[in-house]
Protein backbone atom coordinates (compact mmCIF):
# COMPACT_ATOMS: atom_id res chain seq x y z
CA UNK A 1 0.00 0.00 0.00
CA UNK A 2 1.41 3.04 -1.03
CA UNK A 3 1.05 6.11 1.89
CA UNK A 4 1.65 9.75 1.11
CA UNK A 5 3.04 11.68 4.36
CA UNK A 6 1.83 15.26 4.27
CA UNK A 7 3.60 16.56 7.59
CA UNK A 8 5.82 19.92 8.23
CA UNK A 9 7.83 18.61 11.00
CA UNK A 10 10.36 16.97 9.09
CA UNK A 11 11.69 14.69 12.38
CA UNK A 12 7.92 13.24 12.89
CA UNK A 13 6.99 12.85 8.77
CA UNK A 14 10.79 10.67 9.09
CA UNK A 15 9.64 8.47 11.93
CA UNK A 16 6.30 7.74 10.77
CA UNK A 17 7.97 6.92 7.32
CA UNK A 18 10.32 4.64 8.95
CA UNK A 19 7.82 2.83 11.12
CA UNK A 20 5.37 2.27 8.36
CA UNK A 21 7.63 0.91 5.77
CA UNK A 22 8.50 -1.60 8.57
CA UNK A 23 4.97 -2.62 8.23
CA UNK A 24 5.25 -3.04 4.78
CA UNK A 25 4.23 0.29 3.36
CA UNK A 26 5.62 2.40 0.70
CA UNK A 27 5.77 5.51 1.93
CA UNK A 28 6.64 9.24 0.36
CA UNK A 29 6.83 12.13 1.99
CA UNK A 30 5.80 15.88 1.61
CA UNK A 31 6.59 18.99 3.98
CA UNK A 32 4.27 21.78 2.21
CA UNK A 33 1.08 22.18 0.08
CA UNK A 34 2.27 22.73 -3.17
CA UNK A 35 5.40 19.57 -2.39
CA UNK A 36 1.86 17.86 -1.17
CA UNK A 37 -0.33 18.59 -4.59
CA UNK A 38 2.79 17.29 -6.99
CA UNK A 39 3.89 13.94 -5.07
CA UNK A 40 0.04 13.29 -4.90
CA UNK A 41 -0.25 13.47 -8.93
CA UNK A 42 3.02 11.71 -9.27
CA UNK A 43 2.41 8.66 -6.74
CA UNK A 44 -1.23 8.42 -6.67
CA UNK A 45 -1.53 7.18 -3.31
CA UNK A 46 -3.72 4.51 -1.79
CA UNK A 47 -4.10 6.75 1.49
CA UNK A 48 -2.61 9.99 2.62
CA UNK A 49 -1.87 10.83 6.28
CA UNK A 50 -2.59 14.52 6.48
CA UNK A 51 -1.11 17.08 8.86
CA UNK A 52 -3.86 19.58 9.79
CA UNK A 53 -1.51 22.30 10.77
CA UNK A 54 1.21 22.74 8.11
CA UNK A 55 3.21 25.39 9.64
CA UNK A 56 2.03 28.55 7.40
CA UNK A 57 0.32 26.33 5.56
CA UNK A 58 -3.56 25.17 6.41
CA UNK A 59 -4.13 21.46 5.73
CA UNK A 60 -8.10 21.92 5.07
CA UNK A 61 -6.72 23.70 1.96
CA UNK A 62 -5.35 20.23 1.02
CA UNK A 63 -8.72 18.39 1.45
CA UNK A 64 -10.81 19.47 -2.15
CA UNK A 65 -8.08 18.86 -4.10
CA UNK A 66 -7.08 15.23 -2.78
CA UNK A 67 -10.98 14.64 -2.03
CA UNK A 68 -10.68 11.29 -4.05
CA UNK A 69 -8.50 10.32 -2.14
CA UNK A 70 -8.60 8.28 0.99
CA UNK A 71 -7.17 10.73 3.74
CA UNK A 72 -6.48 10.20 7.61
CA UNK A 73 -5.89 13.27 9.50
CA UNK A 74 -3.52 14.22 12.23
CA UNK A 75 -2.56 17.19 14.19
CA UNK A 76 -1.25 17.59 17.73
CA UNK A 77 -3.37 17.05 20.44
CA UNK A 78 -4.69 20.35 22.34
CA UNK A 79 -3.58 21.21 25.49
Amino acid sequence: MKLLIIEDDINLASTLARRLTKQGFTCDVAHNQSDALLRARQLVPDSILLDMKLGDDNGLMLIKPLRNLSLIHISEPTR
